[in-house]
């Protein structure tokens, strides 16, 4: 009864119930996404409310004036959630011409440099008469001829060193190779300037991980061993490990897999331990 009765000024009690946060952080968005000014906000209170300020605005109120800040274009389009994952990345041009042809990359030419260093030619002008007898070329000039180029060079490489995976699978990366830079006793260090072997390792590690290589191994006759026998190295010594403990002796497991009875003893004491797991 009392919520429907009407007071001196005609309202009811739910008329005079203040605007609360939800509707004023609305009615300061609305206000900030038309770009009204402080003067412009404050008259509109003013003019349609009589008030100064949304903190003394009614809950009705606070929803007409948001009402009237969408009549001028205030609302927040709908969102839509997609995965960012799947979702198909916008091109910021439009697709390349059929008939467009670019001029080789920096990238494209610094690739072919490495790989024909790399390849083992039968002669000094073997890269120039290959490249002629081939593609009919001089020299190279636009990108689907250094592409064709490239792939025709790892092919070859590969042919000739057949583990050297990292720099046939080595792919363009534009200037940002050639652009590879250290600074060292007020001086820049760049890719040209290193040895040819660390040449080889900054291609595969950058510039300043090759010079820390060469600070610790420098001036040493470091060996790897090949990677399908560095990783066998734990089976053979978990092996060696049961086998001694099967009975069999420091000199027999010595003369079977070619080591050191020395050795074999501290793998054994390795496998005691727990440290061939």
């Amino acid at each position: 009864m009392e919520e429907n009765m009407s007071d001196i000024t005609g309202q009811t009690t739910l008329d005079r119930h203040p605007a609360g946060s939800r509707i004023i952080r609305t009615i300061h968005t609305a206000k900030s996404f038309l770009g009204l000014s402080q003067p412009e906000y404050r008259e509109t209170l003013r003019q349609r409310y009589g008030v100064s300020s949304s903190k003394d605005l009614t809950r009705k109120q606070g929803d007409d004036l948001i009402e009237h800040f969408r009549s001028m274009g205030f609302g927040r389009p709908k969102r839509k959630w997609t995965c960012t994952l799947c979702a198909p990345h916008q091109r910021e041009r439009g697709p390349i011409p059929k008939e467009t042809i670019y001029p080789a990359s920096a990238g494209q030419l610094f690739l072919i440099n490495e790989l024909t260093k790399a390849v083992k030619w039968k002669a000094e002008d073997g890269y120039r008469r290959w490249l002629f007898k081939y593609f009919a070329l001089t020299e190279i000039k636009w990108s689907p001829e250094a592409s064709s180029v490239i792939t025709a060079l790892k092919g070859l490489l590969r042919s000739q060193h057949k583990d050297c995976v990292a720099l046939i699978n080595l792919k363009h990366r534009g200037t940002r190779v050639t652009d590879q830079k250290l600074r060292k006793d007020g001086r820049e260090v760049s890719l040209e300037d290193l040895h040819p072997i660390y040449r080889k390792i900054a291609i595969i590690v950058g510039v300043e991980n090759a010079i820390k290589i060469g600070r610790v191994f420098g001036k040493q006759a470091l060996y790897l061993p090949g990677l399908e026998a560095a990783l066998n190295i734990k089976a053979r010594d978990r092996e060696i490990f049961r086998e001694r403990n099967e009975g069999r002796t420091y000199t027999n497991l010595a003369t079977k897999y070619g080591l050191t009875e020395t050795w074999i003893r501290e793998i054994v004491k390795r496998g005691r331990k727990g440290k061939l797991k």
